[in-house]
């Protein structure tokens, strides 16, 4: 409690943002002047969350203390580590998983290993904006070095990473390019193929939104498997466990092309991946090509045909929250074909839909 700054009392929600604020500050990639005292620093942080962040390491901690007999734990990760204290690879991989280490993705510069690069001033990642007005990204203060929080779980603007994501080796990727597995695609078997107005198994997916656990929200996972009888997806996240969710509580990552974009109009056409959605503000992060992190609205990320959706805002109602399918992109009218899970086939605007 003493290493995070907390009180015994301090919730799962308090421990986490205690833990972000102090691992960004310590990461050894942060401090290249003095390293061997930030990595003591990092790792004895990152031993302190591992224990307060598993409900069962933390009774059997506050019950016996450190130096108690080690049973909390068991022996499936870090936990309590002794004298020798926990390894710069446990550190480094309980970091990852927090931040929703999701592998390479395309325009993410990752380090050795698929770590965080950290980058300031000049080159650093920042969010852009256009005409419409972009006041930050859930709070993540995109400009002039300001810090947040955000994305459920937070990502600091001000010296922030150029390689926002790593250290999953591709495995919440659904496949070895990082593009999502259509429908049919699997390579499960025997596993039931789901509607086509569901996601795949393996698709990448980060969850939000979570009201009654959100603790949940940010973390990076995969589709299990699509459930029709409950309209919920079974989700395996990283660092272990499987989530019941609903379709509005997961934004998936694939691919968009930037389009309509004014202010910046280099950066139409170019192609990038989905990283998070917003949705007080209404808008994804996405990594494009070269250009780092990009805050952008709906209407300028353009979906491919066969990604699946959720409709929302539409002034027929009855649509809105369904699931349903892309099957057609019609650029000049910023209009998408899509089969909805109820068999009707609309064209909705670019923004009417959250992937």
């Amino acid at each position: 409690y003493a290493v995070l700054g907390v009180e015994r009392t301090a919730s799962d929600a308090e421990i986490s943002k205690a833990y972000k604020k102090l691992a960004l500050r310590h990461h050894p990639d942060k401090n290249p002047g003095d390293r061997e005292k930030a990595e003591a620093a990092f790792k004895r942080i990152s031993e302190a969350y591992s224990v307060l962040s598993d409900a069962e390491k933390r009774q059997h901690y506050d019950r016996f203390g450190k130096d108690g007999p080690h049973g909390g734990g068991g022996g499936d990760g870090p936990g309590f580590h002794g004298s020798g204290g926990l390894s710069r690879e446990d550190a480094e991989r309980i970091f990852q998983t927090f931040f929703g280490g999701m592998g390479p993705m395309p325009g993410a510069a990752a380090g050795p290993g698929g770590q965080f690069v950290f980058v300031s001033g000049p080159g650093a990642t920042h969010m852009d904006s256009d005409e419409e007005g972009f006041g930050g990204f859930g709070g993540l203060g995109g400009f002039g070095g300001e810090t947040g929080g955000g994305l459920g779980m937070g990502f600091p603007m001000g010296d922030m990473f150029s390689g926002l994501f790593g250290g999953m080796g591709g495995a919440a990727r659904s496949s070895g390019s990082g593009r999502r597995r259509r429908p049919g695609s699997s390579s499960s078997g025997a596993r039931e193929a789901p509607p086509p107005h569901a996601l795949p198994s393996g698709t990448p997916v980060v969850v939000r939104g979570l009201e009654k656990a959100p603790e949940h929200n940010g973390k990076a996972g995969r589709i299990a498997k699509f459930d029709r009888a409950r309209g919920r997806y079974d989700v395996q996240v990283v660092g272990g466990g499987t989530l019941s969710l609903r379709p509005q509580n997961l934004t998936q990552q694939c691919s968009v092309e930037v389009a309509g974009l004014q202010s910046r109009p280099e950066l139409n056409g170019e192609t990038g991946e989905i990283a998070h959605y917003d949705e007080g503000t209404g808008r994804y992060m996405v990594l494009v090509k070269n250009h780092s992190a990009v805050a952008l609205q709906r209407r300028n990320c353009v979906l491919d045909p066969g990604t699946c959706v959720c409709l929302c805002e539409l002034e027929s109602v009855r649509f809105n929250g369904q699931m349903a399918r892309i099957s057609a992109v019609d650029r000049k009218a910023e209009r998408y074909t899509v089969q909805c899970q109820n068999g009707e086939e609309i064209k909705v605007k670019f923004d009417k839909v959250v992937c």
